[in-house]
C-alpha cells in the first residue's frame, strides 16, 4: 500500500485488507453485507496462486479457506452474531448465494475487475473458470 507521509510516498505492504462483500438471498430477503478479512498477496504472490490455479483443480470453498482470515457482520437466523472459524466459512460456502457473493469478492480483490461470476475453473467450481 502507498501511503503519504510528509511529501514522500511510502511503500507497505499489508498483513491483510479488508473485502466488502454484499449478499443478496434468492428469497426476498434484505441484501446484507459482510467484510471479510482477506490475506493481502502482493503481485508475484498473486502471479503464483494463479498460475497454481491453472495446474491444480482448487474449488471456490477450498480458496476461500486458504484467504480469508476472519469477517464482520455475520450473524445466524436469529441474528446473532457468527464467529469467525475455518469450520463456519466452511458452512457459509456450502450456501450458494452466500458461495456466489464471496468468490466474485475474492476474485475481484484479487485479478481486478474484469473477472465475473463464473468463477476461474472450465467446469465453474474454482479460480479458472474464465479461461485464464
Amino acid at each position: 500500500m502507498i501511503t503519504n507521509g510528509a511529501g514522500v510516498f511510502r511503500l507497505v505492504k499489508p498483513e491483510s485488507v479488508e473485502v466488502r462483500v454484499e449478499v443478496e438471498p434468492p428469497d426476498g430477503r434484505a441484501p446484507g453485507t459482510m467484510t471479510l478479512k482477506v490475506r493481502y498477496l502482493a503481485m508475484s504472490g498473486r502471479k503464483a496462486l494463479l498460475e497454481r490455479l491453472s495446474k491444480e483443480r482448487v474449488t471456490d470453498a477450498a480458496l476461500a479457506q486458504e484467504l480469508v482470515a476472519g469477517w464482520q457482520g455475520v450473524a445466524d437466523e436469529d441474528g446473532e452474531p457468527i464467529s469467525f472459524s475455518q469450520d463456519a466459512l466452511a458452512a457459509a460456502m456450502d450456501i450458494p448465494y452466500v458461495h456466489d457473493a464471496v468468490r466474485d469478492a475474492l476474485i475481484r480483490e484479487l485479478f481486478g475487475r474484469g473477472w465475473k461470476k463464473n468463477s476461474l475453473t472450465p467446469d465453474g467450481d474454482g479460480p479458472l473458470a474464465n479461461g485464464a
